[in-house]
């Protein structure tokens, strides 16, 4: 097929069929492919730069697919001199007022109104001298700004050709620069961390900001800083010298040494190194060495000397530290605009550092503080990122305001301990054990926050639907930073009246699961503000939980699998924390095939005797799973160390034998009346007696009388000292006649039924074995065993779930039912 044909095709596609991306793919590798693209004119070129614009705004901003998309797009737009017809505002546009609001380098800013909104208009000005840079740079900032969509960063609205204007969302409070000396409480470290999360969300997004100042971070209605002006720097850096001199030598002020000396192209350590400067700018509320000329600025930059500290501004030891790391002369020395956002995160103390869940709120026993509102940006339901006022004298504190909220006495110190404990605990490794730890739990669950290095940047759910729903959480799919990411997602309705008791929970999973790091716990990346429910992130494994993985490979090595378990509990439990949910559903298999267990949200830490713990939340999630919940524990939800032997027996006994305990219940009132009978019934030649012996001590009724789960780890052979692999599968013995094996892992294609009467169910098995059929010839055996069917044919033991006989059934039985015989 030509260019042409394969463009046609890919127009008549769906873009989510697989069609679609080889046929992109090969469109966008084609050697034929440019030549064919620089030759489209007029209504073919905009019917190809719109195909483009429409696959940017439902491809996924990591995926492949995107980077190719908007490479082609920027190159076609730049070369040809032209946009997407989505980006040219098509409404009534007006300027208001007689004169610019603001001048810049090639700009002049302009207050306007489109449709009867405020907005601002950014009027290029071009002289025939750099008309053709000037205009590929507003091509490319105008491709690069539309894909753009935080909060920290000016929203992009469209654009004007003749003139060339760029529209933008109006920000009431001007610059930054502006703001900070016309406010001087202002919330400076907020404003920081503001101009931080943009920035990490460029370069998140690849994207280099390339002049970033004062002048080009806007502030809006609320307080809040957000990022502009980012695509011009390259352009300006090469032009003449009479435009350098003219233009850049303000802009000097922020450029890193290695710009200025050798004219760099942009970078991102060249945006810290200007972050750095930011810092200065936000306490002095005056450009970087201000008292100086530009080209004496430029000298002192490139000699490497750094602007003096500024004296009585309330620049704190860490803020000014930060600024100095900034500036290091060494490129890899400086640091990365992730590690930059937590630094700045953790210096947003005292004034409510860290993630807070807004309702309930802390005791307020003055009236006035209890109907102060919140000053806050809500990233979701129940949570959000406080922004207070700056350090003031402790004595004001208790009467301190931020633009909107007055702050009660002890809740931003509560803050500080919660950011300086994790870190201690982050510095030693701490487990969830001592004193430090119990502090640190006591403090996010009273406050219901967590510390401020918990949040992750740039999570986004991903699909429509969740990939599992239960009654509190939803578990979905997302991406953080090209990772494919589980997210446990909360939404809990604001009037439930156990909304109090979820939120400390939340807040005692994220704080205990960022210390619980085993081989065989599931990891635990964090919390994210992102979506609109606040959630738990977590990697994603595609084996899925035990029971599928189970399904999915019929060979695999059971008692590895069971080794994990038990090492995990074993783990839990040596660090004082109770599982309190143990079933098949609760254990994933990593990407290299460990068996890992995942916590839920409503477990509990455990420091005192388990007996006093207890969880009014908990509630069994099907009626099978009364069959993992020990007998003292179905009515009063009590979690503790010997309800937890009980499930890990029946998690065993499971994936042992592929078999459910009392699977034959199927309603709740008949799994507590089999459950309280006795245990699971032992399949013959299933489970060796070396295991069933543990089991059954776990199973007993008298919870006291229940095995510790170190005492079972050495009775199954599991010890600290045995690897995970070192349980062998056992040898084959000599086969017998036919090719078979005594003993062997098989698949069971399909099993025949047929009535008989007197003698109970007749049948006969068809299976594979090395790529070769077997049929047994017909067998008669009765049903018995409390419906389990057991049969043996040639000396060999068979268990099966039970089918109720009918007069004629077969039935092929897949993966699920393959057993050891």
């Amino acid at each position: 097929m030509t260019t042409s044909q394969v463009l046609q095709h890919l127009y008549a596609l769906d873009t989510s069929s697989p069609d679609f991306s080889r046929c992109l793919f090969w469109l966008m590798r084609s050697d034929e492919e440019e030549k064919y693209l620089s030759s489209l004119r007029g209504p073919e070129l905009i019917r190809l730069i719109d195909f483009l614009d429409e696959i940017l705004d439902v491809a996924p901003t990591a995926d492949d697919v995107f980077r190719r998309c908007l490479h082609k797009l920027q190159t076609i737009c730049t070369h040809k001199t032209i946009l997407p017809s989505s980006y040219t505002i098509s409404g009534d546009l007006v300027r208001v007022g007689n004169d610019p609001v603001a001048f810049g380098g090639f700009s002049d800013v302009w207050e306007g109104s489109l449709d009867g909104d405020k907005v601002c208009i950014k009027h290029l000005r071009i002289s025939e001298q750099v008309r053709e840079a000037v205009e590929k740079a507003f091509y490319k900032e105008a491709i690069i700004w539309k894909r753009l969509r935080h909060p920290n960063v000016v929203a992009f609205i469209g654009v004007t050709r003749n003139p060339s204007q760029f529209v933008s969302k109006w920000m009431p409070n001007g610059t930054l620069t502006d703001y900070v000396n016309e406010k001087p409480g202002a919330n400076r470290i907020g404003l920081l961390l503001d101009v931080a999360e943009g920035l990490n969300y460029l370069h998140a997004n690849h994207t280099t900001h390339g002049d970033l100042k004062g002048p080009n971070i806007l502030v809006d209605h609320s307080g809040h800083a957000c990022v502009t002006d980012f695509g011009f720097a390259s352009v300006v850096r090469g032009l003449n010298s009479v435009l350098i001199s003219e233009v850049q030598g303000y802009t000097a002020r922020w450029a890193a040494p290695e710009v200025l000396r050798n004219g760099d192209r942009n970078t991102q350590e060249a945006d810290i190194f200007a972050y750095g400067m930011v810092v200065v700018e936000v306490f002095t509320g005056k450009c970087p060495f201000s008292e100086f000329t530009a080209n004496v600025t430029i000298s002192k930059i490139m000699d490497g000397e750094r602007p003096d500290r500024p004296q009585d501004s309330g620049l704190t030891d860490p803020v000014w530290d930060l600024a100095c790391t900034c500036w290091h002369p060494e490129l890899t020395r400086r640091p990365t605009i992730t590690k930059l956002v937590g630094i700045i995160r953790e210096c947003y103390i005292p004034y409510a550092a860290g993630i807070h869940l807004s309702t309930p709120s802390p005791p307020r026993p003055m009236k006035k503080v209890a109907k102060a509102r919140s000053p806050t940006v809500t990233y979701a339901a129940g949570i959000h990122l406080s922004t207070p006022s700056p350090p003031l004298p402790m004595k004001k504190v208790a009467k301190a305001k931020s633009p909107t909220v007055t702050m009660p006495l002890g809740f931003p110190s509560a803050y500080r301990r919660i950011n300086e404990i994790s870190g201690e605990i982050a510095k030693r490794k701490d487990g969830p054990n001592g004193e430090r730890f119990t502090e640190l739990l006591q403090l996010c669950t009273r406050w219901h926050a967590v510390p401020a290095s918990y949040e992750l940047g740039d999570v986004v759910k991903q699909g429509n639907r969740a990939q599992h729903v239960s009654r509190v959480t939803q578990i979905w799919k997302g991406m953080h930073y090209g990772e494919v990411v589980a997210l446990k997602v909360f939404g809990l309705p604001q009037d439930d009246p156990d909304t109090n008791m979820a939120k400390e929970r939340f807040c005692t999973a994220a704080v205990l699961l960022k210390q619980l790091k085993h081989k065989h716990i599931l990891p635990f990346y964090g919390v994210s503000t992102a979506t609109p429910d606040f959630c738990l992130v977590f990697p994603w494994y595609k084996n899925g939980n035990i029971e599928r993985y189970l399904e999915n490979n019929l060979g695999i090595n059971r008692y590895n699998l069971v080794s994990g378990v038990v090492k995990g509990l074993l783990f839990l439990h040596s660090n004082g924390v109770v599982h309190g949910a143990l079933r098949p559903s609760h254990v994933l298999i990593d990407n290299d095939g460990n068996a890992r267990l995942t916590i839920s949200p409503y477990d509990a830490i455990n420091p005192h005797p388990p007996s006093t713990r207890r969880s009014s939340y908990w509630l069994p999630e099907a009626p099978k799973c009364i069959s993992y919940v020990a007998p003292e524990n179905r009515e009063s939800s009590t979690m503790t160390t010997e309800g937890d032997m009980y499930g890990i027996a029946m998690v065993i006994y499971e994936v042992l034998t592929g078999i459910a305990p009392h699977w034959e219940c199927r309603d709740q009132d008949s799994s507590f009346r089999v459950a309280e009978e006795g245990n699971p019934m032992r399949p013959p030649g299933a489970i060796e007696d070396r295991i069933w012996k543990p089991l059954r001590k776990c199973w007993k009724k008298d919870h006291s009388a229940r095995p510790p789960i170190a005492e079972v780890c050495d009775a199954l052979g599991f010890g600290s000292k045995i690897t995970q692999t070192s349980r062998r599968r056992p040898p084959l013995r000599r086969p017998l006649a036919g090719g078979l094996p005594r003993t062997l892992e098989l698949h069971v294609h399909s099993i025949k039924f047929s009535q008989d009467l007197e003698s109970g169910q007749q049948f006969y098995v068809r299976f594979k074995y090395r790529n070769r059929e077997f049929k047994t010839s017909p067998t008669n055996l009765k049903n018995d065993w409390g419906g389990h069917t057991w049969f043996a044919f040639c000396s060999f033991q068979l268990s099966l779930l039970s089918l109720s006989p009918t007069q004629e059934r077969s039935g092929k039985l897949g993966d699920r039912y393959g057993s050891r015989i």
